[in-house]
């Protein structure tokens, strides 16, 4: 391995054998496997060259269990300012998870405990989307707030959405008021193009760039 070969950021990790019942105790083998689209315009116009990560836990054994073979992987990352997190895709569901990376000696560092065989594919989470997953639908609340409307909008975070309005329903053109990438959930927006008006309907819909 030879930094800022494959990715500009990682520095190392560390490997632990958290069960400690097979390979003697000791680190068995893991797999760190990069990735790029293939077309690039799947990135969307704004972001090119995007990297994907996949990390596998190789330890194994005939005899055993995958919880047998349970290891740690810390892995540490020299991010530049403005970039915290990942983007993980969540094997259960399918859905992509924005996980905040805690500062560890001036590294951030992404721990996974993984059984044996399993494996994790992520991004970095600077903005673009993750390729190929399409978010779950939004939950829209509303409330007024100084004569225009707030809207709730409760998805997946690390998922992108547009928020859409229109006057009346069912509605052949709906005006798109902002596409979003959904950090946190619940996401704030302030409809600040109508004023005490009333009968405006909205709507949410996932994205999958």
């Amino acid at each position: 391995w030879v930094a800022n070969r494959n990715d500009p950021y990682l520095r190392g990790w560390v490997v632990t054998n958290r069960a400690g019942i097979k390979n003697a105790g000791q680190p068995g083998d893991v797999i760190i496997s990069w990735f790029k689209p293939l077309d690039e315009s799947f990135d969307e116009p704004d972001y090119t060259n995007e990297v994907y990560i996949m990390v596998v836990n190789g330890l194994t054994d005939p005899t055993g269990t995958a919880a047998d073979c349970l290891q740690e992987i810390k892995l540490n990352f020299a991010f530049p300012s403005g970039l915290t997190g990942v983007d993980m895709l969540d094997p259960g569901t399918g859905q992509v998870q924005t996980q905040p990376l805690p500062l560890v000696s001036a590294r951030r560092q992404l721990v996974l405990d993984l059984n044996g065989g399993d494996a994790v594919l992520f991004k970095f989470s600077d903005g673009a989307p993750f390729v190929g997953v399409t978010p779950i639908p939004a939950r829209l609340d509303f409330q007024m707030q100084g004569g225009a409307p707030t809207i709730s909008i409760r998805g997946a975070a690390g998922s992108r959405y547009q928020l859409e309005a229109a006057f009346s329903v069912p509605a052949t053109n709906w005006t798109t008021l902002t596409n979003l990438l959904l950090l946190s959930s619940p996401y704030l927006f302030r409809d600040a193009t109508v004023v005490n008006s009333s009968g405006r309907f909205y709507r949410a819909t996932g994205t999958a760039d």
